[in-house]
């Protein structure tokens, strides 16, 4: 699922880099076009319906949680993945790894170590209290440095690229829309643990 609003350039790169790397072939791709106006990215919109990927429309103002809500009840797959459409995969086994450790009854949210173009850290996922309410730790360090080799588990993971059982995201109660943009995917990473659910990277 990923949600778009104009910014055709980018939106290409992150739906072509989902085709070209992605070795786990049984999944959907559900863009939401949040009033879009460019005829560039139309067209694109187009080419993409034309091609399978499910084009939904989701005109009004932006509200993140209603959007990836709005998604998930059009998606048919067992496992929801949240993609942002600024995001590129570099990793060939990502969607399979993320299913592999969603598929674990004790598991909840699964996020991804996300960098930076220059190699640093983004995320490794969300830290309760850290800077502020939370905050991502490690941000801008080497990835050689800080991620460690095997999955580990965090307090929440943000929704740039997030996965959960389908039958759990509606369980734990989606993404809550009175958290339009911020904080929506700690709010619900914290409803995942209250449901004793683990959240990993």
């Amino acid at each position: 699922i990923s949600p778009t609003g104009d910014n055709p350039k980018r939106l290409r790169a992150c739906i072509e880099s989902v085709r070209k790397n992605t070795n786990y072939s049984n999944y959907e791709l559900l863009i939401v076009d949040n009033s879009s106006i460019e005829p560039e990215t139309k067209e694109l919109l187009a080419q993409y319906e034309s091609e399978g990927v499910s084009i939904l429309k989701y005109p009004g103002v932006f509200n993140y949680s209603a959007i990836c809500n709005f998604a998930a009840t059009k998606a048919t797959g067992d496992y929801l993945c949240f993609l942002n459409n600024d995001t590129e995969v570099i990793s060939t086994n990502w969607l399979q790894s993320m299913i592999e450790h969603a598929s674990i009854g004790s598991c909840g949210l699964v996020g991804a170590v996300l960098s930076y173009p220059n190699g640093s850290i983004q995320h490794t996922g969300i830290a309760l209290g850290y800077t502020g309410i939370a905050g991502h730790p490690y941000s801008g360090e080497s990835k050689d440095v800080c991620v460690p080799e095997s999955c580990f588990q965090v307090s929440a993971v943000t929704f740039a690229c997030a996965m959960i059982a389908t039958k759990k995201f509606w369980e734990i109660g989606a993404l809550d829309e009175n958290f339009p943009s911020g904080f929506n995917d700690v709010d619900i990473s914290i409803r995942s643990s209250n449901h004793n659910y683990k959240n990993i990277v």
